[in-house]
């Protein structure tokens, strides 16, 4: 089959969120299955003023052929390309999502649009039920408030991960971790943390979601800190994992499926995460979870726990990473089930 993929938004290797790694990662496996695709995207900050001035740039940067232009004119190209590429299907998530899935339909294209978040920021649009068009939600739970909010039905099509990518099968280090520094993944706790355990280490990944000033605040604050270290995000996470004990996941938000939470638990890192949105749904009995507004001497205790005793509950995260319907197969072949279920209209 053919697949189009497209967002309004930048993608990978721009920029590398988590529905932009699933869906790179699921490209790979398509490829790999003798499957042609192309990428239509949006494009990162840095070249927007260039695509400005030059219009649409191609290139294989991330693998396949990918199509990047300034965000307002992913519509025009996005026509273009379904005329010159045909597509079986077209795939859209994100930045412009609605938009895009109805010119594609209007084109007499199949459509499945993928919604990766619960906030349906990017969901906003003329998006009615066509009987060409297919939802999905990144979860079981994303799918629910799909149906209770919008009233349309979805399926469930969960991320893709190349565990392979992000398993670090040696000795693991003593670290706990939060991954996205931010407020809304919990960044207050994780510094509380920090300042209860001060015998513990709290490495705190670097998020892109931080404005300048921010990250400048970030950094002065977690150098009043001894046992805190700032990392650099980094685009292979097995950097991260390998010196990672407990990995924090105390978002303060609905996050839809936190993919970060499987990566780690592949190397059998457990969790100690919220109890909100689909966290617990990924998480299994791999970690231990807290009410979101629990304060901070909760969270400390939770992670003394964990490493007090971590053989079981390793055990346990790394049986979680390995259900049979995580496996990167079985999520190709959900997407094409439900790719075929959009073409046959």
């Amino acid at each position: 089959m053919r697949f189009l993929f497209t967002t309004g938004g930048p993608s990978v290797p721009d920029i590398w969120g988590g529905a932009e790694t699933s869906m790179h990662e699921l490209i790979g496996e398509l490829l790999a299955r003798g499957h042609a695709c192309e990428l239509v995207s949006g494009c990162a900050h840095g070249r927007l003023a260039q695509l400005r001035h030059l219009g649409a740039r191609s290139d294989q940067r991330a693998g396949y052929p990918a199509h990047r232009v300034d965000h307002a004119r992913v519509p025009a190209l996005l026509r273009a390309r379904l005329a010159a590429f045909r597509p079986d299907v077209v795939v859209c998530w994100n930045r412009g999502c609605a938009g895009a899935a109805a010119a594609a339909l209007d084109a007499g294209a199949a459509v499945l649009l993928w919604v990766p978040d619960v906030g349906f920021h990017w969901h906003r649009g003329p998006l009615a039920a066509h009987r060409k068009l297919v939802i999905a939600g990144c979860s079981a739970f994303v799918a629910g408030r799909i149906r209770d909010r919008l009233g349309l039905e979805a399926r469930v099509l969960r991320p893709l991960i190349r565990f392979d990518l992000y398993r670090h099968p040696g000795p693991r280090g003593e670290s706990v971790t939060l991954v996205n520094a931010h407020p809304t993944k919990g960044l207050e706790i994780a510094l509380a943390v920090a300042a209860r355990l001060p015998h513990r280490e709290i490495l705190l990944v670097d998020s892109w979601l931080l404005t300048r000033a921010e990250r400048r605040d970030l950094a002065a604050r977690v150098a009043r800190l001894p046992n805190a270290r700032l990392h650099p995000w980094v685009p292979r996470m097995s950097e991260i994992y390998r010196r990672t004990a407990v990995l924090l996941a105390p978002s303060q938000v609905e996050d839809a499926s936190p993919r970060v939470i499987l990566e780690a638990q592949a190397s059998g890192i457990p969790a100690v995460a919220s109890r909100i949105g689909g966290i617990p749904e990924i998480l299994g009995d791999g970690g231990v979870l807290l009410d979101p507004g629990a304060p901070g001497e909760r969270w400390s205790e939770a992670v003394e726990a964990v490493l007090a005793d971590p053989a079981e509950l390793a055990a346990r995260a790394v049986a979680n990473a390995a259900r049979p319907e995580l496996s990167p197969a079985a999520i190709t072949d959900d997407f094409l089930a439900i790719a075929a279920a959009a073409a046959s209209g």
